[in-house]
Order: structure tokens, then sequence, then C-alpha cells
């Protein structure tokens, strides 16, 4: 999930605490003015309501005791009118992202009123007080199914005193959507003590508690919990305010930043937008924009120039020209960081950006820095930057008397972001780079520009690549220098810059990075961009490199390890393609969404997208053949499901086109993804054969209409497209077996459970027998996971495991596979496991996935048809559940003990036992024995052999 800009604006400076103490007003925890609605909204949890387009909205939420801004974030809003406090709230939840497959981390468990296990789940928080000798509070927790926690209690013990048996009257309700929850409530301002038409001033906090990531948030600044009475803002009640849709922070970086508001609607008078810094010597910078009355609803920026390191105070407000504020955010304490450029040498004159430069240090912004040096005929004059140095050379252009260059900062965008830490190395287990080949602005790219990467020496780059011929990209090795091999890598056709980073990764450019055995480990990539004739040149970025063993993978005959590798196989250098692939093997992956590559099994997903499954002729009979969406217009590729799966002619169509895929694509295992709503999937038709066929299967008087559906028959919609999906797996099995009878035939979808039926379309009891194999994921759920091999069996199903992130759109560092989540996952289905993504992937990954291939290889039918016997081998103390299992076939037995935690995990087992009369243990990896107790280390195992 993507976060709002504001957030990956504070994430490049450090958020440290809220400052102290300020002058004058806005208050240090900030202040929100509420409007006045003339229209009620309709509490549908839809936020489309006139109050939701007319009120501000607060954001981003901060993770308490300074710890910067929430993973998860939330936009909340609220508004009033006589009778009424309104709220909205609009919480992005990264496992609601349908892709994720993870719906069942997100909580929402409690469906009854004034319900404490409502705090247990993915929730809300609201609390509102007001008196100043005796102040009262009102508190709210509200959780997805609309489940409301209210009481009311007094200072200054906030919490200690809350009455659970008090009732607020609420009216809410919710929404679970993709990627989002979404709440609406109204509270009776009666019950808030808050009936008087003159309202008091009050204090209010808006948190959120998170789930999946264990995060608690809050837009005010927490300092220890919500109940804290000193972390509440203030809040007021007016007429009208002006609605402001989006508040972006500045990324707090040397030189020139800038901070952004969002005008939703005009707004008759004038507004002024000031931001406050306060220094710690007590001095306050004011600065501020005037935005004219009735302007247009557009951005507005302005700019923070930073010129020092020193911490400082700061705050955004938005008032009138009268001095009244409408909004005012927390007080963040903040330390900007900065890029210093030194000269080394005298100068006669440096100006940075068209700013006189003082002394040697030069403060450089990220993006573009315009350097104008002057210096006495013949001096040398040279420059350091971190460990990188260059001198004044003939890459500088002369004019007027002064010697220019265009430097870049931060400019080349690598993903995923292995700079944040570090990029971890197996010898011969090679790498892919990608990088963004956007340009660079405000530069001459009539000749393209270029890229240089350089590597520790020891390692290599095997070359560079685009895909489906998007991207031209010529390689060449420049040679060894300083202990480091350099390549160029030139775009020519990339012309002119482009701002923004395209999420879809077909359009990056892709390195193999090859580390030899000679290398003998630590350096660091650097990489940088540069026009042609290097008068403009980025600064090198660097990421350090982290040397680990050699990967020592072994691929099982029967067990699979599928790789999903993204765009790899449209890549347009097909020997730089299969040498990737082929690094796959070391680790003991089988398969992957591969052409045929000696060593791998090749997989491919089967659908009905126009550029998958070839139905055109058939949607070319007319719209009649074509779905009816829900809203009420035709798809451009999607049959109408109806008369293609319960038409002689129309199953005959889908499984000759299934037939010709297979013949085509020449696959080991094909695999339908289904992952659609059942209001919205490829099936879901709504012309008035599919409703027919659906009132006839269900004995209806009428046909209804798709609200009718919703409404009325809900239930029973979900149940008839469930069938279909399971008619449509049927069916394209059949097809691709009539041209390969031994090709494995899956599907791949949530969990088993009702989420998944309605939201990914998939009943996995009406798949049972159908189909070779099921496949699930992400996250580990013992519960959904034992329901879904339940559902399936006898029917064999596999596990999945993702790495974050997988999509561009998001920065962060990425995770990686631990030895404890891989065998954990395994062995839920015993078959196979998923693996998503390769991109996303370092040596950390592919080491310790080939430390479970290989234990799968020498242990496979144990594996495949052990029986679970932990109660024969009593732990006295160690891993609970799944983490701790022991398996036994064929006279060998398997003790597996593993550590998910961050922290060692100590085991001991019961020597007394029976089970272990006369028997020794062998560790696996190490070879040990005598270990009837011991430690497992975090994201490790310990694989106990009896003997």
């Amino acid at each position: 999930m993507e976060l709002p800009q504001m957030c990956r604006n504070l994430l490049l400076g450090s958020i440290l605490a809220v400052a102290a103490s300020w002058a004058a007003e806005p208050p240090r925890q900030g202040l929100l003015t509420l409007g006045k609605t003339a229209t009620p909204p309709q509490i549908d949890g839809v936020l489309d309501d006139a109050l939701w387009q007319e009120s501000i909205k607060l954001g981003p939420f901060m993770l308490p005791a300074n710890g910067g801004p929430a993973k998860e974030q939330t936009t909340a809003q609220l508004g009033y009118d006589d009778a009424f406090l309104y709220l909205g709230i609009r919480a992005e939840a990264f496992c609601l992202q349908p892709e994720t497959n993870q719906t069942h981390a997100f909580q929402k468990n409690a469906t009854a009123q004034d319900d404490e296990a409502i705090l247990k789940d993915d929730c809300i928080v609201f609390i509102i007080s007001h008196g100043d000798a005796e102040p009262v509070m009102y508190d709210f927790f509200i959780n997805a199914n609309g489940a409301v926690l209210d009481s009311h209690g007094r200072g200054p013990d906030f919490w200690g005193t809350r009455d659970l048996s008090w009732n607020s009257g609420i009216r809410c309700q919710t929404r679970v959507e993709s990627g989002y929850w979404t709440i609406e409530a109204a509270i009776p301002l009666a019950a808030l003590g808050l009936a008087d038409e003159a309202k008091p001033t009050c204090r209010f906090l808006v948190g959120r508690i998170e789930k999946r990531s264990n995060e608690t948030s809050a837009w005010q600044h927490l300092s220890r919990a919500f109940h804290i009475d000193d972390d509440w803002s203030t809040l007021r009640f007016a007429g009208l305010v002006p609605a402001i849709g989006r508040l972006d922070l500045p990324e707090f970086r040397s030189s020139q930043n800038v901070s952004s508001i969002t005008l939703s609607q005009p707004w008759p008078e004038l507004l002024r937008w000031q931001q406050q810094r306060q220094r710690q010597n007590g001095d306050v910078i004011a600065e501020h924009v005037d935005i004219p009355a009735n302007a247009p609803a557009q951005r507005w920026e302005m700019p923070v120039t930073l010129t020092e390191q020193e911490p400082f105070a700061f705050q955004l407000s938005l008032g009138s020209s009268a001095g009244d504020i409408f909004l005012a955010t927390p007080r963040y304490a903040v330390k900007p960081s900065f890029t210093d450029l030194v000269c080394l040498d005298k100068a006669t004159a440096i100006l940075c950006n068209g700013q006189p430069v003082k002394g040697n240090n030069i403060a450089l912004q990220p993006g573009i820095n315009r350097l104008e040096v002057e210096v006495p005929a013949g001096q040398k004059l040279r420059f350091e930057i971190g460990t990188h140095r260059f001198e004044l050379d003939d890459t500088w252009k002369q004019e007027g008397g002064a010697y220019h260059k265009i430097l870049f900062l931060d400019q080349t965008v690598l993903w995923p972001n292995w700079k944040a830490q570090a990029l971890h190395l197996s010898p011969g287990q090679g790498q892919q780079l990608l990088f963004w080949p956007n340009g660079l602005p405000e530069v001459d790219l009539a000749n393209g520009y270029k890229l240089f990467l350089e590597v520790p020496n020891g390692c290599e780059l095997r070359g560079a690549s685009g895909y489906y011929k998007l991207q031209k990209v010529e390689f060449r090795e420049i040679g060894l220098i300083d202990g480091y091999r350099r390549y160029e890598l030139l775009f020519p056709g990339v012309k002119k810059y482009t701002d923004s980073t395209l999420t879809e990764l077909h359009r990056w450019c892709a390195v193999l990075l090859m580390p030899t055995p000679r290398w003998n480990g630590g350096g660091e990539l650097r990489f940088y961009a540069a026009t042609p004739d290097h008068l403009a040149q980025e600064i090198p970025q660097r990421v350090p490199l982290v040397a680990l063993p050699p990967v020592n993978g072994r691929q099982p005959k029967n067990i699979f390890f599928q790789l999903w590798a993204g765009w790899l196989r449209n890549m347009d250098d097909i020997n730089l393609r299969d040498q990737i692939y082929a690094t796959y093997i070391p680790a003991g992956i089988t398969e992957a969404n591969a052409p045929a590559i000696a060593g791998l099994r090749t997989f491919s997903l089967i659908n009905l997208e126009s550029w998958n499954l070839d139905l055109k002729n058939w949607l070319a009979q007319g719209d009649d053949y074509r779905q009816l969406q829900i809203n009420d217009k035709r798809h451009r590729c999607y049959p109408c499901s109806g008369r293609m799966l319960y038409t002689p002619e129309g199953r005959d169509t889908l499984v000759q086109a299934a037939k010709a895929w297979q013949e085509k694509n020449q696959v080991d295992h094909c695999n339908l993804d289904f992952e659609g709503s059942v209001w919205g999937n490829c099936l879901s038709c709504f012309c008035p054969l599919c409703l027919k066929q659906f009132a006839d299967a269900y004995q209806l008087k009428t046909v209804p209409t798709p609200e009718q559906l919703k409404n009325t028959y809900e239930k029973e919609w979900i149940t008839w497209m469930n069938k279909k999906m399971a008619e449509l797996a049927v069916l394209l099995q059949e097809g691709v077996k009539s041209a390969r009878p031994d090709v494995v035939f899956s599907v791949y979808t949530g969990y088993h459970s009702e989420e998944t039926k309605r939201r990914y379309g998939v009943d996995w009891e009406m798949l049972r027998g159908k189909i070779d194999l099921g496949m699930c994921g992400y996250g580990y759920n013992a519960k959904l996971l034992q329901a879904t091999r339940e559902a399936l069996a006898p029917t064999p199903m596999a596990s999945g495991i993702i790495i974050h992130p997988y999509t561009s759109k998001i920065t962060s560092y990425p995770s990686f596979w631990s030895q404890a989540e891989i065998l954990q996952h395994l062995l839920v289905g015993r078959v196979g496991l998923l693996l998503y993504y390769y991109p996303s992937m370092d040596g950390r990954s592919f080491y310790n996935i080939g430390e479970i291939t290989r234990l799968a290889a020498d242990y496979e039918e144990l594996i495949l048809k052990g029986k679970r016997i932990e109660a024969e081998f009593p732990l006295l103390k160690g891993p609970s559940g799944d983490n701790y299992q022991v398996l036994r076939h064929a006279g060998q037995t398997m003790i597996v003990l593993m550590n998910r935690g961050r922290q060692p995990a100590a085991y001991q087992l019961d020597a007394a036992v029976p089970a272990l009369a006369g028997k020794t243990l062998r560790d696996y990896y190490t070879g040990q024995t005598d270990i009837m107790a011991g430690d497992i280390a975090p994201g490790g195992v310990r694989v106990l052999l009896v003997e």
C-alpha cells in the first residue's frame, strides 16, 4: 500500500518529539475547528456526503513516543449539526488489498456492542472532553463490524474512571473495501453534554489500533497512551470551515523544501496558511501564504528553506485574516537531513542554486543543484562528498568567467530500496537490480543519458535489459578502477525526463549482479546517472554489500518450490533472462513462470483476459456474448458467463480455447489465479440470461435486479457465483489436459472462509476432487489453514509466502523469508510452497530457501507422508502449536522446532519419554548430537533426527 505523500515526506526527515513550548497560539497539540452542516450525512459507511466534501481532513497519523508516521495511514473528519457530532474515518489497510490474500490478518471478531473484545480488533478510538474544573471525557472504540465500546469518565484519571455501562446512543456504519475500511458515525450531542447552542471549547483525540503491524497511532502526538489528556488537541465549534482535502509536510532536507495544502472547494474569504519554526534559542521564524478569497480548488505550496542542521519545532496552521484558526497541526520537533559537498581547495567564489556559499561546505538538496565556481586560472579545485571525490576538469562548462556544473542528488531510483540498509549476496547466486530509467530533469537529453554502476572486484555485472522492447539499453564494461569494476548503461531512447516513477516493473531496466567466488565480501554497489558529456551528473548513491555463505539448496523430486518471477520471461535480452532463471536452481527452486529452461519446470497463469485466453471469435458474435457488468456496461473481453458455461457451444469454445492455450504455452503447471469479488469478477454477468438462470436455480417467481441481488439474495448470489467459478475451473482443466494429460492444474486464491467466498469468489469445497492442487496464501492463520485443508481434502493444498514490498509504489526496505517461515508454510500442505516474489529477494531469502529445499530433498517421503506424533515427544519448554512438529514415516522420525520470533527461543525435550529410550538425536544441519536442550535462533529452525 502506498503511503500518502505527506508520510513519505516525513520519512525523509526525523520526527523526534513534540516541542515543549511555544511563544503563542496555536496550541502545542494542534487545533481543529468544526463546521456545522446543513445536510446531515446518510450514515451508511460511504463518505460521499456533502459534510465530508466540506470539512477538514486530519492526517498524517503518527506513532507514539516520537515514532514517526504510521505505516498504515488514517484520515479522520469531524462535523456537527443541531443534534449530532459526526465522525468519518478512512483507514488504509495493506492486508485488505485483494492481491495480498491476507484479509485474515484484519481483525474484526467482536460483533456485540459494549464488548471489551473490540480492543483486540482493528479499531478506531475517538475521545472528546470538556470542562476545566471537573473535566468529563467520553470515549468510543469502533471496529469494522460497527461494534462500539463507549464509556464515560472524569479527570484526572480518565481511564481508571471509565463507566462502561454508559451508552451514547451512537449510530454507526462501516465498510470494508479493497485496501481500506471506513467508519461513519453520528453521536448525539446531548449524550456528550453538548446540546446547548453555545458549545464550550473541547479537547479531542482520534487514534487507531492496527493489528497486522501491531501499530498504535493518532493524529495527535501520543506520549504513552490515548487517555493522557496532555496529548489531546483543542476542538472548537463554528458555522462554516474551509474544505481542506490534504496537507503535506515538508521533507525537512537541506536547502529548499515545500509544504503544501489542498483546498477542496473555493472559500469566500482570504485564508492565511502559516508555518512556524522555533529554533533552539527560542527565535521563531514565521512564514505564510495568503490564499485569495474564492480561489479555485487546488494545491497550494509554501517553500521551507533550511540552511542549518540545528533541530527545530515546526507547526502548520490555517486561519482567517481575522486570526481565527481553522486547523493547526500538532507541533513536531524536527532534525533536518543535510548532505554537504565539501570544497577541499580555495575558490574565489562558490554559488549553489544561485545562492553564495559561505565557507567550504555546500549544502546540496535532493534533485538538481546548479554549481558555479570562480577560481584563478590554473588552480586546482577538488570536491568531496562522503568517500566520493571529483575535481574541476573539462566536464565543467566555462561561461562568463565561471565554471558551471549540474549535480544531482538522490536522483536515480533503485527498487527495492536496498540503499536503506544493505544488499546481501551469496557467491554464485545472482542478484537482480531494477533501475527506473527516467532521465535527468532540466538538461539536454538529445543523446539520451547514461547510468554508471560500480561493483567491488570479484563481483560482476552480467548484463542489462528492458522488457517488451520498451526500453533500449546499451551495456558495456569500462574496466577495473581503484578496486571497483565500472560499467556503463546508455539509454539512447530517453529524450525527456519523466517526473513520476512508473509502478509497472516491466518499464524498468534490470541488471544482473553476480558475486563470484573471488569476491572477498564487503564493499558497496555504486550507481549514478550523467548526461553523455558529463556536464550534468549525479553524486554516486551507495548500497552496502554483505557477504553470505554459498547457497546450498537441492531440488526435491516431488515437493515443488514455485517462484513467481514477475516480468522476467518478457525480458528483451534472452541470454540475460536465462542466466537469471539459472540462478534459481542452486536454491532448490523447482518451477517458475518461465519459458522452457533446463532444470526448471514452467508454470503460467490462465485467465479470461484478452491477452491470455483467445475468445475473440466468441465475443465477436455480439453484445449478448459479452459480460454485462453491474454498472450496465459491456466488458471489453469477458464473456457472458451464463452463455459460456451453460450452453454446449459455450462450454466447447472454452475447452478448445484452453487446449489451444496449452499447445501454445507448453507449461508443466497451469494455474487459475482467481481473486475477484462476486460482484465484479470475470464471471459476474448481470445480463437478462444470467439473471434468469439464477432465478430458475433458486425457483424465484421473478427475475431479480442487481440491486435486489445485493439487498435480498446476497447469500444465494455468492453461492451461485462460487459454483460458476468451480465450473470454469473444471472446463479450463479439461481443455488444458486434452492437450497434455500430465499438466498440473491448480487454483490460487485466499484461505477457505466466508470472506473468501464473497471477496474472491471461491468456495474451496466446490473444488474438492475437481482440480489437481489448491494453492493459497499469505500469512499464517492456523484455523484458516486447517479449514482450507479440510475443505479441499483429499485434493492436496500448498500455502504461499510473500516478501514486502512487492510493488514499486512502496519504497520501504525489503523483508526476507526466514527458515522458520519457509519450513512452517511448507509443512501446511507438505506438497510444495509458493514464493512471491523474485524482484524483492536478495541473498538472505535465497540462502534460507536453499536450507529448506535441501531438507525437503533429503527427507521427501517423510515430509510428504509423515504422521504428526508430538504427543510422544513432549517439550518441557519451547515453541508451541504448529511451531513444533514431529513427523514419523517408514521408520524415520524428525523433530522440527521453528522460531518465528525476533529473539532466541530455548527448547528442552523430556529425555525420560519412552520414544527416546535408546535413541540418539542428531541435528540435521550441524551434525551435533546430545541436543535434548538448546536454543533456536530468531527466524531459525532446529531439525532433530531420532536415530
